[in-house]
């Protein structure tokens, strides 16, 4: 949030003087508003500047700058749609201003609109050919629209005319994995690696294409290797602790759950700490993938300890959810009729479904320990145990993907209440 209004006041000092106001005053009242966190004061000044940058664009029609000013705090105060508007005005009038195309592209991207970026990355690149970067940027945008083909053939592009950087040869890897070409992904990844034994991605990416295909043991070294480069990212510790829980090693998986808790208790990782869990686990059980992500610490009144995500036979989409949690109401109730015992709290493990079916399959004196809870999910999964009790629809316990495609009812246009989980690749 700060450096949010770090960037409001850093647009306004551009602003103020473009639209021929005296900044200094303005400034100085908007940092110290920021600085204090009167957010609601802060957001009023911006709005009076945006009046100001307006009225002058209105005498100045032909100044993109100030144009795309306007289109900053627009975008700051959250109008996207006027900022878009303001940013597509400057593109016309400078139409090979590659900087003034970044800005709708930020926006778009921002919005979900793949098709907008592509088109106005491909546009830069051609505006700025020598520039290698937006080239690498439009292979990017073409692997997250599912076109690897197309992105490859960039890549192979930009490598032709610099072989030697390992951001692109890293890229021509990720191509690969997303396709399904592992072993090429790892070559792709080891030779990034020799080009930059510092690029922590591209150790991270190798330990990752390992863990895909099922060899966790050689998973361990790059995501060593990309946890000592990045000692402040979580992603690395959680892969560790994946490893070290799927090789067995309990020591080592042990050491690197308390270095992601202290890093979490730390406050220096700010987007671990405002997330509150991390990628516990990911293993298949009767033939079904699972993924389980752990919380730091129980909050609100329905508190969970894990998720366990049940996937779909393609391994990304969500079937189902079991969680092991600690609700505030519950435990006030068993206290009440003396049924939990003094200083514990109850845990349950249930399951949430996306007919609407919640089941419960267990109750615990106190937190069970991580192996005895993933035991029970086990069982579950295969069917040797059965809920203790449940509510709402029972139909889908009958297996209905024997005649139906698991996610045929969310292409159908019913929503699924499960949510879904995060990322597979920050798991």
């Amino acid at each position: 949030m700060i450096k949010k209004w770090l960037h409001f006041a850093a647009a306004l000092l551009l602003a103020l003087p473009a639209a021929g106001m005296d900044a200094d005053a303005g400034l100085e009242q908007a940092r110290k508003m920021l600085a204090s966190g009167r957010i609601d004061e802060g957001t009023k000044l911006l709005e009076e500047a945006l009046a100001r940058i307006g009225e002058y664009v209105k005498k100045n029609p032909g100044d993109a700058a100030a144009i795309v000013l306007y289109g900053d705090v627009c975008m700051d105060l959250g109008a996207a749609r006027d900022a878009f508007d303001a940013y597509d005005k400057a593109c016309r009038l400078q139409p090979e201003n590659t900087d003034f195309i970044l800005k709708k592209v930020a926006l778009l991207h921002a919005v979900g609109d793949l098709e907008g970026c592509e088109a106005e990355i491909d546009k830069a690149a051609r505006l700025a050919p020598a520039n290698l970067d937006f080239s690498l940027m439009l292979a990017e945008i073409k692997l997250s629209r599912g076109d690897g083909d197309g992105a490859l053939k960039v890549v192979q592009a930009v490598l032709q005319k610099a072989p030697g950087r390992a951001d692109a040869v890293t890229l021509a890897g990720n191509v690969h994995l997303a396709m399904g070409r592992r072993d090429k992904a790892v070559e792709e990844y080891t030779r990034a690696v020799t080009l930059d034994p510092k690029s922590s991605q591209a150790h991270y990416n190798m330990g990752l294409a390992w863990q895909m295909d099922g060899k966790p043991a050689k998973a361990e070294a790059p995501f060593l290797k990309a946890a000592a480069l990045r000692p402040e990212d979580d992603q690395a510790l959680s892969k560790l602790v994946q490893v070290y829980e799927a090789t067995g090693e309990t020591s080592k998986r042990d050491a690197q759950l308390h270095a992601i808790y202290a890093l979490y208790e730390s406050g220096k990782a700010p987007v671990l700490s405002r997330r509150g869990f991390f990628g516990r686990d990911q293993f298949e059980t009767a033939g079904t993938k699972v993924m389980v992500f752990e919380h730091f610490a129980l909050q609100g009144p329905f508190g969970v300890k894990y998720v366990f995500y049940v996937m779909n036979r393609d391994g990304v989409t969500p079937r189902y959810r079991l969680s092991l949690g600690s609700y505030d109401y519950t435990n006030a109730a068993c206290k009440e009729l003396g049924t939990v015992e003094s200083g514990k709290r109850l845990y349950h493990l249930d399951g949430y479904y996306p007919d609407g079916m919640h089941a419960t399959y267990g109750f615990f004196q106190g937190e069970p320990p991580y192996g005895e809870t993933k035991a029970t999910v086990c069982r579950i999964v295969s069917g040797e145990q059965q809920a203790l009790s449940s509510s709402g629809p029972h139909e889908y316990l009958e297996e209905k993907e024997n005649t139906q495609n698991p996610g045929e009812k969310e292409k159908n246009g019913r929503e699924s209440p499960i949510g879904d989980p995060p990322p597979p690749s920050g798991t």
